[in-house]
């Protein structure tokens, strides 16, 4: 199982941060409230840039959101998203993730 799984699984919450104004102001406050694992909605500006950066806090679970396509699939995780989680079941999207 993914270490992003385990993670939702233990710790149980997820913040979703879609269109926030300074995301890692935000995540930074969620970390000292203790919630770890975070959601970037793909649809948010400088989303990749957000994850890419987001990674270099190895004690923050960074998720891609709102993820539709193969392509975006692909996109968020080599921004370095351990996780992809979209709005609709799309079977290309699944298989590019597990083949990532």
């Amino acid at each position: 199982m993914s270490a992003a799984i385990e993670a939702i699984r233990s710790r149980r919450v997820v913040a979703i941060l879609r269109r926030v104004a300074d995301p890692l102001r935000v995540v930074e406050a969620l970390r000292e409230g203790g919630i770890a694992v975070v959601e970037i909605t793909l649809d948010s500006p400088e989303a990749l840039g957000t994850i890419e950066r987001l990674r270099r806090h190895p004690e923050v679970v960074v998720l891609a959101g709102t993820v539709r396509t193969a392509d975006e699939a692909r996109a968020a995780i080599g921004a370095g998203a351990q996780a992809c989680v979209g709005p609709a079941l799309v079977p290309e999207v699944v298989q590019t993730c597990a083949e990532l």
